[in-house]
């Protein structure tokens, strides 16, 4: 990839604001303002997500070529919000033939009180030299509770893990059995 197109032909770019789209249904979405900073043109090469403060709110790291690193931490407009959130990290014991301590490949279903189901993957290689963080974050709707969490781990096998007493706000690991 040439890194500066407009140098070698004037009416070329590889140049772009950068996209937020939210999910405002199962198959649509609305663009959200960035503002200056992320709005600004430039040649984007990767994204990652995670909660980077500890908030329970995921937060973006965004990388650009030849750029400066953004990062854009979600905030609340409600500091006094209570914790309406739970992440769980799958992990699994390093044995002969298994070295996916991180169960990349794994499906976390976290089931809640009204019978509904949250699903997350545990992925690996999430955007271009970026990495998502691979615990699964789930945000709890008003109302609801985590009751158990059904955990498909890579080689098939499916475990379940009760959750009625767990606190939210906090993430807890989950060890496969």
């Amino acid at each position: 990839v040439l890194r500066h197109i407009e140098a070698q032909v004037a009416t070329w770019s590889w140049r772009q604001a950068d996209q937020l789209l939210l999910a405002t249904g199962p198959t649509r979405f609305r663009e959200v303002e960035l503002g200056a900073l992320l709005g600004a043109e430039r040649v984007g090469r990767g994204v990652a997500g995670g909660d980077l403060d500890g908030d329970g709110r995921p937060d973006l790291a965004v990388t650009h070529s030849g750029d400066e690193l953004i990062l854009a931490r979600t905030r609340s407009t409600d500091p006094k919000e209570p914790a309406r959130w739970l992440t769980l990290e799958a992990r699994q014991a390093p044995r002969e033939g298994r070295s996916n301590t991180t169960a990349v490949g794994a499906r976390v279903e976290l089931e809640l009180k009204s019978g509904r189901r949250l699903v997350r993957w545990v992925r690996s290689g999430t955007s271009y030299l970026s990495q998502d963080d691979r615990r699964s974050h789930f945000g709890i709707p008003p109302g609801e509770d985590p009751v158990a969490a059904h955990i498909t781990w890579p080689d098939g096998s499916i475990s379940r893990h009760g959750l009625r007493d767990v606190a939210l706000g906090r993430v807890h690991r989950i060890e496969r059995p």
